[in-house]
């Protein structure tokens, strides 16, 4: 029996796997559920086993399971880290540029909306809001108490630029091959964001 349950986990897994690549390398929109079993090597019938729902389930059960993935890690990072502000979003790149890009503005902007179910579309907004933005913005805060940057700083939209801009490192860092490694350009990138751009 347990061996049953093992081979139907791996086999989920699997699939997610694929499917949370495909997303990843196309969007939502460019997938079907033929490219999914397709790459599977399975019949397309065989991953409604997994997803009864089609494809709009098996979409969120990946963007669950990699917002998790993201949370968990974001959030060891920066408890490992030193509590100033710099420290923090220098734990933050390095995990972040450990890990395939979020594209979360693809997801946030063009996949999601894309859903048919309100409650779903909501759901994992707040879910990609809380793994991804919330631990950025709670350090943010956190450096506003201290007074390590302005007061009228909103928490969100620097949250979300730095997100956008840790993206961006990985098209630099693997197409256009500049600025040497990533965790490099994110320390520059960090620099610029905490001092500036000029001299001092």
């Amino acid at each position: 029996m347990a061996g049953t349950k093992t081979k139907k986990s791996d086999a989920r897994e699997r699939v997610l796997d694929v499917a949370e690549r495909l997303f990843h390398e196309r969007g939502y929109k460019a997938v079907t559920m033929r490219d999914i079993a397709d790459r599977l090597d399975i019949r397309q019938a065989s991953l409604y086993y997994h997803a009864p729902g089609g494809k709009e389930e098996l979409y969120a059960m990946v963007l669950e399971r990699s917002m998790e993935r993201h949370r968990q890690g974001l959030e060891a990072a920066l408890q490992e880290a030193d509590p100033d502000l710099s420290d923090q979003l220098r734990a933050a790149a390095t995990w972040l540029l450990s890990q395939p890009p979020i594209h979360l503005s693809r997801i946030l902007t063009s996949d999601i909306p894309t859903l048919s179910t309100k409650e779903v579309k909501e759901n994992l907004r707040e879910l990609c809001y809380n793994s991804t933005m919330l631990p950025i913005v709670e350090i943010t805060k956190a450096a506003k108490r201290k007074k390590e940057i302005q007061s009228n700083l909103h928490p969100d939209i620097l949250a979300h630029s730095f997100l956008t801009i840790v993206d961006g490192l990985w098209y630099h860092a693997e197409i256009q091959e500049i600025g040497g490694s990533k965790e490099r350009m994110a320390n520059g990138m960090i620099k610029v964001l905490l001092e500036g751009l000029r001299p001092r």
